[in-house]
């Protein structure tokens, strides 16, 4: 954020080096790099204004040249590159990123196919895999459905359109508990519904279930560790909301005896073992 965009006809011009530097002073020996909305580097749409006029349009990048140098320094510091492709992303996107080993990015709450949550199991071996991120509510929020009372008290949406959310939110979390029945989650006698109670059940399930997934990688929201409901940021606010300013309300000294933590840690721990 805060960087402006690059004009592909000066990239080449200047031989990549601005991409380069971008590049190598974000990139460090032996860790991950998150490429924020890796379709950048294929297209962008650009608004631009001049005077009282604005022009917007799509601009094509040289993907093959920024990919190969993005691997070239992945390469040099044995790094791991992570594309952040949800949304709707062209299927060259996601062909180029498999071809050059760089994991994509799969969010639990996104993961549908025709209006059905996917099975985990679907998802592809070169993907992180996450129940969230920070702009999304946590999975306590999620169940619970905070977020969208949060957008109703800031103004961000009105009564009807709250009532259409939360019908939406109902149907979510029905398909989530069908999918962990056919899974055989439950114990015999167990009910759990789409109207239960958030706590560490809940939590145990989604996570048993992300854990099934093949991705490389599988990361645990600390908000989640720790049974928060409040998102660490609500996108489109600035004061609206108090973004980055949330405690977590139990202190780090703690937070291995926490419920959640202890819940979370050990449905997880199956998924460890076989690694």
């Amino acid at each position: 954020w805060g960087i402006t965009v690059m004009n592909p006809l000066m990239l080449k011009k200047y031989e990549f080096k601005p991409f380069i530097q971008l590049i190598q002073r974000n990139l460090f020996q032996d860790t991950l790099l998150r490429i924020d909305h890796v379709m950048w580097m294929f297209r962008l749409f650009w608004i631009v204004k001049e005077g009282k006029e604005i022009t917007s349009t799509y601009i094509r990048y040289p993907e093959q040249e920024l990919f190969g140098i993005l691997c070239l320094e992945s390469h040099r510091t044995k790094s791991i590159i992570i594309g952040e492709d949800l949304g709707t992303v062209p299927e060259e996107v996601r062909k180029i990123m498999n071809q050059k080993n760089i994991l994509s990015w799969k969010v639990l709450y996104f993961e549908k196919e025709n209006e059905q949550y996917r099975d985990p199991r679907t998802y592809p071996l070169n993907s992180v895999v996450t129940i969230n991120t920070h702009d999304l509510p946590t999975l306590a929020g999620y169940w619970m459905g905070k977020d969208i009372e949060e957008k109703l008290k800031i103004g961000f949406i009105n009564e009807e359109e709250a009532k259409r959310l939360y019908k939406i939110r109902n149907e979510e979390r029905k398909q989530f508990i069908d999918l962990l029945q056919k899974k055989g989650y439950f114990k015999e006698g167990e009910a759990i519904t789409e109207d239960s109670i958030y706590g560490t059940e809940i939590a145990r399930y989604f996570y048993q279930l992300i854990g099934e997934a093949p991705s490389k990688i599988l990361l645990v929201s600390l908000n989640d560790l720790l049974g928060e409901s409040d998102q660490p940021n609500m996108p489109g606010t600035t004061n609206e909301y108090p973004n980055w300013r949330i405690r977590y309300s139990v202190p780090i000294e703690e937070i291995d005896e926490n419920p959640f933590f202890i819940t979370i840690t050990k449905a997880l721990s199956n998924r460890l073992e076989s690694k």
